[in-house]
């Protein structure tokens, strides 16, 4: 016997369940419907009109990381979500109080001529509030230009572009991320009107701490009497015609630049980056803390551009060489021997010897390095096993004080790795690694365990079982690897494979290392459906061999059911 419960008179934390499942789980990002999909709106959507209570619980989850465009243009404020339907009872509806995203689309001419301000002004509009906005887009767009020989530039409009700055503040009094973009409708910014946008872009990084430029950096630099943006942080861009505008803005901002990322065509480019063009000066980016570049073509390390003396990056913590080191000396590493944490490159044997001659990498040297991947290039060397080995032993070599590290390799770590094992145990404190493309045996596989007290991770393609040790059967082998390994690895906790289908050899393996690593419990497959995988698991746990030790090895399937 039971009595109905009218939904309205649920209390909160049932409501918080019924919700929950609802959506699937409580980790919306990981498991269940995604926020931003249709099935996630159609399933919250009704619970929206319950009651009170399930409006409370499923309206912040409904706009969970959602955002608006705010468009401030042709005489009208436009307000959209992301999906771009019009959400015209946006004004009256609390939702405002929950988005943390808003971007902002404006015709410059209109905030120079304070029409975009009086539209943020006109009823009823007033008292807009996003307390919670934490970032903040902007695209600037140019449509029709004003010309100062005509006199048709407001006379006030510097103070129209405070006063727009000096609102939009007032809208999101709480943003702590600025992006800002150029879009030129018309295909060219006339150059009187630059030193205004320059202006623009300068108050509107006032905000924060955080300024990036995402895009229009090439319409920007077109300034003849191009200034510095206050604040401006970042700098995302492709170097393509018009590099020296491009990069005399990056040395420009070398005071507040905290990231910069460049991709570039010619690797002699970049050495504009750090030398102006007459060559009499280097430039140093204090602030810098990220660095990542690019390139579709490097030259040979004779033919590099060399810096004497130069001290470009003192505190950078962070960087990425996609496709090869661009200078000829080592001035990218000077002065942060103790700033580097993260460090990601792709070598050959001339850069390792590059590095070697300069003495970048010692014994004592990068204290704070926990982060170091190797890549070998794509292309294929007369002696590829050499390259391999010589990038490898850098890389495993490198900086004794980093504690995690990573290889990546294009199939040529197969022979590196097994033949290499006394140098990677001369570095014992590596704690994940990742040969994504590099199959080895089982024993290999064993032996590199071993050989890596305090590794908790490893990445490797699948493992082959075809070598079974004399007179030992697959029945035996079990019980034989148990007497003889076991225990080890006790740090040892997780196996990536990476397979497009299940093969037997790599079911035996997982159980087999399970028998020897008391702690290793989690397995995963790539693209292969993990269950599935699982399943074949449970099945050989209660074959012969395996059967005995079943207790121990169902600890694999009761970690895959709490993930």
């Amino acid at each position: 016997m039971y009595t109905r419960l009218p939904l309205q008179l649920f209390p909160l934390h049932v409501v918080q369940l019924i919700v929950n499942h609802v959506v699937g789980s409580t980790h919306l990002h990981f498991d269940g419907v995604k926020p931003r999909s249709k099935d996630y709106k159609r399933l919250l959507k009704p619970l929206l009109h319950v009651c009170l209570n399930f409006r409370a619980v499923a309206h912040p989850l409904y706009y969970q990381g959602r955002g608006i465009n705010l468009d401030v243009r042709a005489s009208r404020v436009y307000i959209n979500e992301y999906s771009g339907t019009t959400f015209t009872s946006y004004l009256n509806y609390p939702v405002r109080h929950l988005t943390r995203e808003i971007q902002i689309r404006v015709n410059v001419d209109e905030v120079y001529g304070g029409q975009a301000l009086r539209q943020l002004w006109t009823k009823p509009h007033d008292g807009w509030a996003f307390p919670l906005t934490r970032e903040l887009t902007f695209d600037l767009v140019a449509e029709c230009h004003y010309d100062e020989d005509n006199n048709h530039l407001p006379l006030d409009t510097d103070a129209n572009i405070l006063a727009f700055a000096q609102r939009i503040k007032e809208i999101v009094p709480q943003v702590n991320k600025v992006y800002l973009g150029i879009t030129d409708m018309d295909g060219e910014l006339v150059t009187s009107s630059d030193k205004h946008l320059c202006f623009l872009l300068s108050s509107l990084s006032t905000f924060t701490d955080t300024t990036l430029l995402t895009h229009g950096c090439d319409q920007l630099v077109k300034c003849p009497d191009l200034v510095p943006v206050c604040k401006l942080t970042c700098i995302d861009f492709e170097i393509k015609e018009d590099s020296c505008r491009i990069l005399q803005l990056a040395r420009l901002t070398a005071l507040t630049l905290q990231t910069i990322n460049i991709w570039s065509h010619d690797d002699a480019d970049i050495s504009r980056l750090i030398q102006d063009p007459d060559g009499d000066e280097y430039v140093e980016y204090s602030s810098v803390r990220r660095l990542t570049m690019m390139f579709g073509e490097v030259s040979e390390v004779s033919q590099r551009s060399t810096f004497r003396g130069a001290v470009p990056f003192p505190n950078l913590q962070r960087l990425v060489l996609n496709s090869g080191y661009p200078f000829g000396d080592d001035v990218l590493f000077r002065g942060n021997t103790t700033t580097l944490e993260y460090l990601k490159l792709c070598l050959t044997t001339g850069v390792v010897t590059l590095f070697s001659k300069h003495n970048v990498f010692t014994s004592t040297s990068h204290p704070k390095l926990h982060y170091v991947s190797i890549q070998l290039p794509s292309s294929v060397f007369p002696d590829e096993f050499a390259e391999a080995s010589s990038c490898m032993q850098f890389g495993f070599g490198i900086a004794p004080g980093a504690s995690v590290r990573r290889i990546a390799s294009h199939g040529s770590m197969d022979k590196v790795i097994p033949q290499n094992i006394l140098l990677l145990s001369s570095n014992g404190n590596i704690q994940y690694l990742s040969i994504p493309h590099t199959s080895l045996t089982f024993w290999e596989v064993v032996t590199l365990i071993r050989s890596l007290p305090l590794l908790s991770d490893l990445h490797t393609a699948p493992p082959t079982l075809r070598v079974l040790p004399l007179g030992i059967t697959e029945e035996k082998l079990p019980e034989y690897v148990q007497t003889t390994y076991a225990p080890m690895g006790k740090r040892f906790r997780h196996w990536h494979v990476f397979i497009e289908s299940c093969p037997y050899e790599l079911v035996s393996c997982v159980l087999l290392l399970a028998l020897i690593c008391p702690n290793f419990d989690h397995v995963a497959t790539g693209n292969y459906n993990c269950k599935q995988f699982m399943d074949i698991v449970e099945d050989e746990i209660a074959m012969p061999g395996f059967e005995q030790y079943a207790s121990r090895l169902r600890r694999l399937l009761t970690s895959h059911k709490k993930r």
